[in-house]
């Protein structure tokens, strides 16, 4: 995080209030003297140095705080370290060229509204692909929130209930998230909540993709469905990312997972399909991306204007 001062003075308590946070002795309290985390009462923790800004008495969340307090290194799913086999398998997999590219315009988009403009990325405990511009740009001033600790995560947040205060962004970039949140719409309201008049918010989640980090996935959308989600925004752009040679060869790991009982061999027997069914994809027609496409994405700005549904068909693409 930078201006880690100008952000502190952002922050909100993640109860329905959102009252500010104020600090003291180390910990984060509730301005409010009604809280229950109201200074007196009960502190917001911390995990590894960073403030855990969930409220577990006052909000339905999947997190769970037992798990904080007993400074468990491994938190819901395994997490796998960038060790340097996995530096290069995902320098051979390849960045997405849609993911690049939207990244690329989004910062373009966001610069226009600040010079010096104020992003939160919602799921920065891992940096997403094709998100370098988004980490190493000097002139944006960055906030990560995710569920567990890790170098990139500012504030362990749960994104139904973002601890910070109305109109505090420039843009909001949510990566692979929306899939393991129990309500999208409430992460999406909140996203529209905590952003500037005309912020930007942009958005990558599965389509056609098996179920992956276990118990915590609960989501998937089309591109049509996905754009709804985000009704009270303002399209820029919609789509597919990664087309049907990459869904396949999800497939192909899946099956070989299911008949070898073994994650490592899927992996391993299934990457070299992975390759050639990603090539594959150059070639396949735009609309496939439409209508089997592995994720979607969307590009937007904050609107005062709710779309309706009766919109939603002429927004397909696709063969059918």
């Amino acid at each position: 995080m930078d201006d880690a001062s100008d952000l502190a003075e952002l922050l909100a308590c993640p109860c329905d209030h959102k009252s500010p946070l104020v600090a003291q002795d180390g910990a984060f309290y509730c301005a409010d003297p009604a809280c229950a985390h109201a200074v007196g009462g009960k502190p917001f923790s911390r995990v590894n140095g960073i403030p855990v800004l969930i409220s577990f008495d006052h909000c339905d969340t999947i997190c769970n705080e037992a798990r904080y307090q007993a400074l468990e290194t491994s938190f819901y799913v395994p997490r796998r370290q960038q060790n340097m086999a996995s530096r290069l398998k995902k320098l051979l997999a390849g960045d997405s060229d849609v993911t690049l590219s939207n990244c690329a315009r989004f910062l373009t988009e966001v610069r226009q509204n600040s010079a010096r403009p104020k992003i939160l990325v919602i799921g920065s405990g891992t940096k997403g692909q094709g998100t370098n511009a988004l980490w190493e740009s000097s002139d944006i001033i960055r906030t990560g929130i995710d569920i567990y600790p890790s170098d990139t995560t500012d504030y362990i947040a749960d994104a139904h209930y973002l601890p910070f205060r109305n109109e505090s962004f420039d843009g909001v970039w949510i990566q692979a998230v929306l899939e393991h949140v129990a309500d999208p719409n409430a992460v999406a309201e909140e996203i529209h909540r905590v952003l500037k008049p005309d912020g930007l918010v942009y958005a990558e989640t599965p389509f056609m993709q098996q179920v992956h980090e276990g118990a915590y996935d609960f989501q998937r959308f089309s591109v049509s469905g996905h754009r709804y989600l985000f009704r009270r925004f303002e399209q820029i752009a919609i789509g597919g990312n990664k087309g049907p040679g990459t869904v396949l060869a999800w497939a192909i790991r899946y099956f070989i997972w299911g008949l070898f009982r073994s994650r490592k061999v899927a992996v391993l027997l299934s990457y070299p399909f992975l390759m050639i069914l990603r090539l594959a994809d150059r070639f396949t027609d735009k609309r496939a991306l439409w209508d089997g496409p592995s994720g979607v994405f969307f590009l937007g700005r904050k609107s005062n204007v709710t779309i309706r549904q009766e919109s939603l068909p002429d927004l397909y693409r696709g063969f059918q």
